[in-house]
């Protein structure tokens, strides 16, 4: 049953990118970059099963993949969110996001490990930036119904995504060290997490906004 959550967990990034391929040419400059990064993400799992298939060890790819996503999410509420200062704090919490994803990959976890420090210190930005996002949303005049806005959605699925899975990434290199049967069945949150974080991104993506009348 864990490895069937699994592998639907892993095939879930499809509805994001279904979606995004499905409606690309009708999207903003901010969807469609959010587009590339569910596509690299999707290869990340191609090539994690791949390496995990063949008994490859592939944890720097976690390391890689902890800067993609700062990237990509930062520049996602950078250019969403609203205030010179805002915006300002988004890039110093990105540019220090990516050097301590650096530093951690090669001298306080090291390369090998699961990078648990930086992407539980990511997870922690984007909760906070999610829920700034959601609370200027609610100060806004409301012009298009909010669940007719693609990134409430998208919003919404990252701030499910990274507050439902602190604390597993907090634990992980502890959670290593457990048996394989119960290191699954806490992955296995992961799993379901991952698997409504992508429906609801796939949601936005399929959003077509309608103003009010």
């Amino acid at each position: 049953m864990l490895s069937v959550l699994n592998y639907l967990s892993a095939f879930s990034i499809l509805l994001p990118i279904g979606a995004a391929g499905s409606r690309y040419q009708n999207l903003n400059q901010v969807l469609r970059r959010l587009a590339w990064f569910f596509f690299l993400s999707g290869l990340f799992d191609v090539v994690l099963a791949i390496t995990n298939h063949f008994v490859i060890r592939n944890l720097p790819l976690f390391h890689l993949f902890t800067a993609v996503n700062l990237l990509f999410l930062a520049a996602l509420y950078y250019h969403t969110l609203h205030g010179k200062l805002v915006r300002r704090l988004v890039l110093v919490a990105a540019a220090a996001g990516l050097v301590f994803v650096g530093y951690n990959a090669f001298f306080l976890e090291g390369i090998w490990q699961f990078p648990s420090l930086s992407i539980t210190g990511q997870s922690l930005l984007f909760i906070v930036l999610a829920l700034v996002y959601f609370y200027q949303l609610l100060q806004e005049p409301a012009e298009v119904p909010i669940e007719k806005q693609p990134l409430f959605w998208i919003n919404a699925g990252v701030l499910l995504y990274f507050s439902g899975n602190l604390f597993l990434f907090m634990l992980q290199n502890w959670l290593n060290r457990m048996p394989q049967p119960n290191y699954n069945s806490y992955w296995a949150i992961h799993s379901v997490v991952n698997i409504l974080a992508n429906l609801l991104y796939a949601v936005g993506l399929l959003c077509k906004p309608q103003r009010l009348t």
